[in-house]
């Protein structure tokens, strides 16, 4: 089993958890926790990560950052988001169903977030010599949803893998418009289809935009909530590891 090292760094904006697998990462996997969660939600992953990597003995640098907004004036201790979410709003809309409006809603704040989230990918890649061919980006929730716009019309060219949990469409006419960006980026996607908060069928026209462009996708549906399921973990780290291998 590889030893994992942790620290905390800083890349631009934004504050970090770093751990790395192996003392000359030649890989960079950086993932984004989801609206309202404390930055370092989802550093428990890479326990799920790393059996896969130990065996082909690849050296893997992960990158969990924090995001810049603080909830903790709106009764969130410790959590953070991307950008402002109107949870009334939302919630009114997944109730009634309006995944139209969901989809093309492109939400205030998103480009800052996206702008930060490329000035500390660039100074990540830069620290250790690669460009985004040897990136895997991803996340959870707001996380994924900023992970594909990245992706999308964010990076100059776009990372070699992409892990979406629990993300849906927005920006319909821009990530509409650059989806084909991606056909030659690897992505696994999951969703429950008893998702309270961000609904299955939004998850699946997400799945609809990416594959009607031509991009390899492993779409994996899951019976539950609003989490991770154990089968898009295996999924990713098998990315992770093929990924890896061919660097």
């Amino acid at each position: 089993m590889i030893e994992p090292t942790f620290s905390r760094k800083r890349y631009g904006s934004l504050s970090c958890i770093q751990i790395d697998c192996g003392p000359t990462p030649s890989t960079l996997v950086v993932a984004l926790h989801g609206y309202g969660a404390p930055g370092d939600d989802l550093v428990p992953l890479t326990q799920h990560w790393l059996e896969a990597l130990s065996a082909i003995g690849m050296n893997v640098r992960f990158v969990f950052p924090a995001a810049p907004h603080s909830l903790t004036e709106l009764g969130i201790p410790g959590g953070r988001a991307w950008w402002p979410l109107n949870m009334q709003r939302l919630m009114e809309l997944v109730a009634a169903g309006d995944f139209l409006e969901l989809c093309v809603h492109e939400p205030p704040g998103i480009s800052e977030a996206r702008q930060a989230l490329c000035e500390g990918l660039e100074e990540m890649m830069e620290l250790i010599g690669i460009d985004s061919s040897h990136l895997i980006l991803g996340g959870f929730s707001q996380g994924a949803m900023l992970a594909t716009d990245t992706a999308m019309r964010g990076l100059k060219t776009p990372p070699a893998g992409l892990f979406l949990y629990s993300g849906m469409l927005i920006c319909q006419q821009a990530w509409q418009a650059c989806a084909s960006r991606l056909v030659r980026t690897q992505v696994v996607q999951s969703h429950g289809s008893l998702d309270p908060i961000v609904p299955y069928a939004a998850g699946e026209t997400l799945h609809a935009i990416l594959k009607i462009a031509g991009v390899p996708i492993d779409f994996i549906p899951f019976e539950g909530g609003h989490t991770i399921a154990l089968e898009a973990l295996e999924a990713t780290a098998r990315m992770i590891s093929a990924l890896a291998s061919s660097t």
